[in-house]
């Protein structure tokens, strides 16, 4: 479906790009999110794995203001 694919796409980018610059945490739950994705494009059924999907975007908000912070603390050393 397109929705899931419009979670896919942006979760695998976020995952790739948050490992190569040292975002372990950012890249574990994008990677976390694009999963359960997958997972419910398999099962056809968005409602299967849309909790997990729905907590970890949360998540990922957070971790991504906190990889944020981290970032521009350092740039101001």
């Amino acid at each position: 479906s397109k929705d899931i694919e419009a979670i896919v796409r942006p979760a695998h980018t976020i995952k790739s790009t948050s490992k190569r610059m040292g975002a372990l945490r950012l890249s574990d739950v994008a990677k976390d999110i694009e999963l359960a994705a997958r997972e419910a494009a398999n099962l056809n059924s968005e409602g299967a794995c849309g909790t997990d999907i729905m907590v970890n975007i949360h998540t990922i908000a957070t971790v991504f203001r906190e990889t944020r912070d981290v970032l521009l603390k350092s740039r101001n050393v």
